[in-house]
């Protein structure tokens, strides 16, 4: 990469309020703001391609998942990884709750992992609805449906 240009393959994109989010299969994600078009994070930490990253709705942190069965939360005013959730198996997707208080993850493993983000992040519960790997997952906007598709 040079300098706020990712040159690696985007895997994802995410975009709330005024910032931009980009993963890549070059194992980080990068923060970019729309107002200044600059480069303000370069995320890394994951050991493989992150497949899927979304800001939380308060727009205090991102949320990654990656193909190296790890899904990370880092602050987005510093940049430091305040998270990091070992889940078992390549995340594919995952989404948020518009209260910030609930994770979903899709995996390669054809299951469905639904996490409480409250004070310690917590395996709530495992489900296995598809029987092929979990390509996208989304919740409702009133959060008490879950969209999953494979």
């Amino acid at each position: 990469s040079s300098g706020g240009v990712a040159t690696n393959a985007i895997m994802n994109v995410d975009f709330r309020k005024k910032f931009v989010l980009g993963c890549g299969s070059d194992r980080s994600c990068r923060i970019w703001t729309l107002d200044t078009e600059r480069l303000i994070h370069k995320f890394t930490g994951h050991a493989g391609k992150v497949c899927a990253g979304k800001f939380t709705p308060d727009c205090k942190a991102v949320i990654t998942g990656s193909t190296d069965r790890k899904v990370m939360v880092w602050n987005l005013e510093s940049g430091h990884r305040l998270r990091n959730i070992s889940c078992g198996s390549t995340c594919n997707s995952l989404d948020v709750n518009e209260e910030g208080t609930l994770l979903v993850t899709g995996h390669q493993d054809n299951r469905v992992r639904l996490w409480d983000l409250r004070a310690s992040v917590k395996q709530v519960k495992v489900v296995q609805v598809h029987s092929g790997q979990v390509t996208s997952v989304r919740f409702s906007k009133d959060g008490k449906s879950i969209l999953t598709n494979s």
